[in-house]
């Protein structure tokens, strides 16, 4: 997981609280999982290397989400890379997981949510892969986080790990009663 920026107030735009704390779930999960012995790392990647990779291969991606930072008085360039993952390239986190890479984009949404973030990760698979991004999953992340759990979703990662015959792949965890 890529830490947090220290003193620095600019955040990914969350549509909900729900998007916040299904995020804020994400970074306790990856924290549980390394406690627990397994081999979830971070990639270090700089802001700029992340920039250039996206410009030389989607020039409209950069365009796109520029243009929507400049209506808040910001550019990609002064943003830390964890924001700039998620606004370019829809990334809230990269995990290693014995030797393969994933992608991660949490949300607690469903239906077309899901579809869309499926949809947008297959469109921007070539530069995923240029990040180094093996495989992508899309984690719908709605309960509070478990050793279960933590187990649960690493072992889902090295089933995608094995089979891996698709890049986008969905992981839910619902509201438990």
């Amino acid at each position: 997981m890529l830490a947090p920026t220290q003193n620095i107030e600019i955040h990914p735009n969350y549509t909900t609280k729900s998007s916040m704390e299904a995020e804020n779930r994400l970074n306790t999960m990856i924290d549980h999982a390394e406690k627990i012995g397994l081999s979830v790392k971070p990639i270090d990647l700089s802001t700029q290397e992340i920039i250039d990779v996206v410009k030389n291969n989607d020039s409209n991606r950069v365009q796109l989400v520029n243009s929507k930072l400049e209506k808040e008085g910001r550019s990609l360039e002064e943003l830390p890379k964890e924001v700039v993952l998620d606004r370019l390239l829809g990334l809230d986190a990269i995990i290693n997981l014995n030797g393969s890479t994933f992608g991660v984009d949490v949300t607690t949404g469903k239906g077309t949510v899901l579809n869309n973030k499926k949809v947008k990760a297959e469109q921007l698979k070539v530069i995923h892969n240029k990040l180094g991004i093996d495989h992508f999953i899309v984690l719908r992340l709605r309960r509070e986080i478990t050793d279960d759990l933590v187990l649960d979703f690493v072992s889902k990662l090295e089933e995608i790990e094995k089979n891996n015959n698709s890049y986008v792949h969905t992981i839910k965890y619902g509201v438990v009663n």
